[in-house]
C-alpha cells in the first residue's frame, strides 16, 4: 500500500479546510424567523401547562417579559405554569420550515383594536377609546414597536420579522361603536405595520367568536372583507374551539388555535 507523504497530507488537509471555509462564506447563516403575537387576553396565557398537548420543539424561543418577567430570549416552554398560542404555533412552524422560530409577545386583556391604532394618543383616539369602555387603557402600538426592537437586539444573530399574529376581536364585538369601525381600524393597523416592517409583512388574524347577537357578526364581516382584498393577510376560524368561559379559550382551544395560526401563515407561502 502506497503511503501519502506528510507534506502531501498537509496540503490535502489545507485544501479541504479552505474548501469548507469558502462554502461557509458562500452559505450565510439563515436568519431566525421572528413572529410577534399581540392582542387581548386570548393572546396571553390562559392554558394550563399540565394540559399542554404536545412537546416543546427544539430551536424555538420566547421573548415575553410580560409573562416570564425576564427581558431575554428563553427556550420555548410554559412559564409560571401557563402557556398561550405560542407553544403549538412555534412547534408547527419549526417542524414545517426546519428554521429557528422566535416568538415575541405583548398583550392587554379587554382591549379594543383602537388601542393598536398607530396615531395614538390623540384627542380623537381618546374619545374612541372611551366609547368602547377603554378610557384608562394605554396605547398598544408603541408597545409592539418597543417589543420588536428589544427582541431583535436581544437575539444573538440575524433575525427576520416574518409575521404578526393578531389575537383580538372580543372587545369590539361587545361594542357597536368598535364593531362599526373595525374594518377601517384593521386596515389602518396592517398598513402601519407594513410601513414599519415591510410592504409584504404577513398578518394573521382570528375570526370573531363572542357577542354574536351584538357586534360579533359585524366584526366577522369586516375581517373577511379585509382578508379578501388585502394580499398576505389570512384569518383563522375560532367559533368551534372549546372555551373555559364565554370569552376565553380552554387549554385545548389555545393549543388548536396556535396550530391554526401556523397553518394560516404557512398557507401564505412566506418566509425568509
Amino acid at each position: 500500500m502506497k503511503l501519502v507523504r506528510s507534506g502531501a497530507l498537509v496540503a490535502i488537509l489545507a485544501f479541504l479546510v479552505s474548501g469548507l471555509a469558502a462554502r461557509a462564506e458562500s452559505e450565510p447563516e439563515l436568519p431566525a424567523l421572528l413572529f410577534v403575537i399581540t392582542g387581548q387576553s386570548n393572546a396571553g396565557q390562559k392554558g394550563d401547562a399540565a394540559q399542554l398537548a404536545g412537546p416543546t420543539a427544539p430551536g424555538t424561543f420566547y421573548y415575553a417579559p410580560q409573562h416570564t418577567g425576564v427581558r431575554a430570549w428563553l427556550p420555548m416552554q410554559p412559564y409560571r405554569g401557563h402557556f398561550g398560542v405560542e407553544q403549538s404555533f412555534a412547534r408547527a412552524v419549526a417542524e414545517a420550515t426546519g428554521r429557528t422560530v422566535l416568538i415575541a409577545k405583548t398583550y392587554l386583556g379587554g382591549t379594543s383594536i383602537i388601542a393598536w391604532q398607530p396615531d395614538a394618543p390623540t384627542a380623537q383616539w381618546r374619545r374612541d377609546m372611551a366609547a368602547v369602555g377603554n378610557a384608562t387603557k394605554p396605547a398598544m402600538y408603541p408597545r409592539v414597536r418597543t417589543l420588536v426592537a428589544e427582541a431583535t437586539a436581544a437575539w444573538n444573530g440575524p433575525v427576520a420579522l416574518v409575521g404578526i399574529i393578531y389575537v383580538q376581536t372580543e372587545r369590539d364585538s361587545r361594542y357597536k361603536y368598535g364593531a362599526a369601525r373595525y374594518e377601517d381600524n384593521l386596515r389602518r393597523l396592517i398598513n402601519a405595520w407594513r410601513a414599519d416592517y415591510g410592504d409584504d409583512l404577513p398578518v394573521v388574524v382570528m375570526d370573531s367568536h363572542t357577542h354574536m347577537s351584538n357586534g360579533g357578526p359585524v366584526v366577522h364581516d369586516a375581517i373577511f372583507r379585509v382578508v379578501k382584498t388585502t394580499p398576505g393577510v389570512q384569518v383563522v376560524p375560532t367559533r368551534d374551539l372549546p372555551k373555559q368561559d364565554a370569552a376565553h379559550f380552554s387549554s385545548a382551544g389555545l393549543d388548536e388555535l396556535g396550530r391554526r395560526f401556523a397553518a394560516a401563515w404557512l398557507s401564505l407561502e412566506v418566509g425568509e
